[in-house]
């Protein structure tokens, strides 16, 4: 009968670690598609030197493919950037816990101000 109980517990354990196992895997493959997805971005953005048409058009899709891109235009000792911002969610089902992270990135405008 004592065997019985330790084995069920055992199980119990292992499937409790392998589904915090899968659980952080799932996170950091998230996070590397974020990070992926914003360098694209903001790649993509650099080459067309931040056109309007662009920006509207990846913050659309951004939010399409359940990101939130943010984009803004600043000035830092009189060089004119663009501060790119994506915000991505993290979520740990087995917790019943949702995070939203972010990505920042800054580019320098060809042609100045």
């Amino acid at each position: 009968m004592r065997i019985g109980i330790e084995i069920a517990v055992s199980i119990i354990l292992i499937a409790a670690g392998v589904s915090i196992v899968f659980s952080v895997y799932a996170t950091a493959v998230t996070v590397g598609e974020a990070k992926q997805y914003h360098h694209r971005v903001v790649s993509l953005l650099e080459n067309s030197n931040y056109a309007e048409e662009n920006c509207r058009k990846f913050m659309k899709q951004a939010k399409e493919d359940q990101y939130r891109l943010d984009i803004k235009e600043m000035v830092k000792d009189g060089v004119a950037m663009e501060k790119t911002t994506l915000v991505y969610q993290i979520s740990l089902p087995f917790l019943k816990e949702s995070k939203e992270y972010k990505v920042v990135g800054y580019s320098v405008l060809r042609g100045g101000i």
